[in-house]
């Protein structure tokens, strides 16, 4: 059985809670050295790492795994832009190398930074099918926030402030103050542009960028689903509760006993 490495990286030439989650079948030390090439100002720091056996089978779940619950900035790229506790907690759903399980050997490791989709089979997690991990993603603004719900736009850098709206359920549109009600996220944010960065395209996907607000804490609006409001509460509520659940039922395949870890509220 082949072990290797999941590990996570930071860069400081990145904006904050960027991170990098790959794997290698040399040591992450070795990995983060390769990587810091004439295309990035900076060394890669090691966050975190693990080792692992069918590390690139692990490595496909765990992709699938932040893409779908936290927020992946190119599909076809491996970075994320999350909490770094909240990649953490996936990384612990799974299972350590056993120390007589070490046969590593010298075969080419972390494919490159491209991650095609079509990798990402229901053959991946075993006994867990496509349709119990991936909700359905939805685009309708109802489905996804509760009325009050503050959404904000922060934009890219260079942006010389953050707009806050707020979701009103009976217009079915998000409200700021002195501005006409925006239809949808995109809008939203395009006005900002348009308004505080005319140098900038106002082209921009607001599911991508925009953000809501639970409890004090920000979430990228982008992998919202159906389900989340349906089933009642704020959507975080529901969606953080249940991607730890089903990262742990992932994670099982390989582990004898999985500890999930605890919601935060």
């Amino acid at each position: 059985m082949t072990s290797g490495y999941l590990y996570c990286f930071s860069n400081s030439s990145f904006l904050p809670n960027i991170f990098k989650v790959g794997m290698t079948e040399r040591t992450p030390e070795q990995r983060a050295k390769e990587l810091f090439t004439t295309g990035v100002p900076t060394p890669f720091k090691i966050e975190f790492a693990k080792k692992v056996n069918n590390y690139k089978q692990k490595e496909k779940t765990i992709h699938k795994l932040l893409t779908k619950h936290l927020y992946r900035i190119n599909p076809k790229r491996e970075f994320f832009r999350a909490p770094l506790a909240d990649i953490k907690e996936f990384f612990d759903l799974m299972d350590d190398v056993a120390e007589d399980d070490d046969d590593t050997d010298d075969a080419d490791d972390d494919e490159s930074l491209v991650v095609s989709e079509d990798d990402y089979g229901s053959s991946v997690i075993s006994g867990f099918t496509e349709s119990d991990l991936l909700c359905e993603v939805s685009r309708n603004m109802a489905e996804c926030f509760i009325d009050g719900q503050k959404i904000r736009h922060v934009g890219t850098a260079g942006t010389p402030t953050t707009w806050i709206g707020t979701y009103c359920r009976e217009k079915d549109r998000i409200v700021m103050d002195g501005r006409a009600p925006f239809k949808t996220p995109s809008q939203f944010a395009a006005q900002h542009y348009k308004t505080e960065r005319p140098d900038r395209t106002t082209a921009v996907n607001g599911w991508s960028e925009c953000e809501y607000e639970i409890n004090g804490e920000w979430f990228s609006i982008f992998n919202l689903t159906k389900s989340a409001v349906l089933d009642g509460g704020p959507p975080t509520g529901f969606q953080r509760q249940n991607r730890r659940a089903k990262a742990a039922a992932a994670a099982r395949r390989t582990s004898a006993v999985v500890p999930v870890p605890p919601v935060k509220n």
